[in-house]
């Protein structure tokens, strides 16, 4: 790594830049006061479980983190050997699995289906936050499920 420019004091010691662009990535403990957005993919094997309901960690929130929009997409339908009666996913915490997004139904990407939230949240200003995706089925197991895949984006920023 070079120098600053302008700067002059030595290498740029902050998060981790993209490759060849120089341009510095944060991380979701590394945020500023600029809204950026991380994108997660989750498939129908991470909750498989011989149960009705799944909840997995997507990340741990700073204090003082705004969740700016939360964008919920299927991108592969959720279908099982045993026929799911609904098959769904919310974002929330521990306790609250749709807390900042309800759940939303994954049988079907006809259409193109998605389910976004703009609330403008801060789950905590002095503490960090688990926040959790969750999956909900009835009329089997999750599982029994064969196919099913669902983007999430996220979009935080760093209050002061």
């Amino acid at each position: 790594m070079g120098m600053r420019p302008g700067l002059g004091k030595g290498p740029y010691t902050g998060p981790a830049s993209v490759a060849g662009g120089g341009i510095p990535v944060p991380t979701p403990s590394s945020l500023g006061p600029f809204p950026y957005s991380f994108k997660y993919t989750f498939t129908h094997t991470q909750f498989q479980i011989a149960a009705l309901s799944n909840q997995l960690a997507i990340l741990t929130l700073p204090a003082k983190a705004q969740i700016c929009g939360l964008l919920l997409r299927p991108t592969i339908a959720f279908v099982g050997s045993d026929p799911f009666l609904s098959y769904q996913i919310g974002i929330g915490i521990v306790g609250t699995p749709d807390l900042y997004l309800s759940y939303f139904d994954m049988t079907t990407i006809a259409g193109n289906p998605y389910a976004e939230d703009q609330g403008q949240v801060v789950p905590s200003m002095t503490a960090t936050t688990a926040l959790k995706i969750s999956a909900l089925a009835t009329g089997a197991n999750l599982s029994t499920s064969t196919a099913g895949s669902v983007d999430l984006d996220i979009t935080l920023m760093l209050l002061p």
